[in-house]
């Protein structure tokens, strides 16, 4: 009984991990947009991303940002999650 209550749970929790937040099935398509002239030339273009919004995604443009010195942007991108996809954010390294 005890194996069985063990591989129940092992069940439900393998459930629940295909279930992860942020994660959906396709990917959505990708977005076309016309970038804007940089409003200077300390300025950096910081592309857009996908912003999970409690179960889908919803795409927010880009912009220009000051440039960080000794920084670089690093852009988001899709990453294969089991059987789904999760957006990997854009972020300054």
């Amino acid at each position: 009984m005890k194996n069985l209550a063990t591989i129940s749970l092992a069940a439900i929790l393998l459930a629940l991990s295909a279930c992860t937040a942020e994660v959906v099935a396709s990917r959505p398509v990708d977005v076309l947009y016309v970038r804007p002239p940089a409003p200077g030339p300390d300025f950096i273009w910081v592309s857009g991303d996908w912003m999970w919004t409690g179960n889908t995604y919803r795409w927010h443009e880009g912009h220009w940002d000051k440039r960080i010195e000794g920084r670089k942007w690093r852009e988001g991108g899709w990453e294969a999650k089991g059987t789904g996809w999760k957006w990997r954010k854009g972020h300054w390294q």
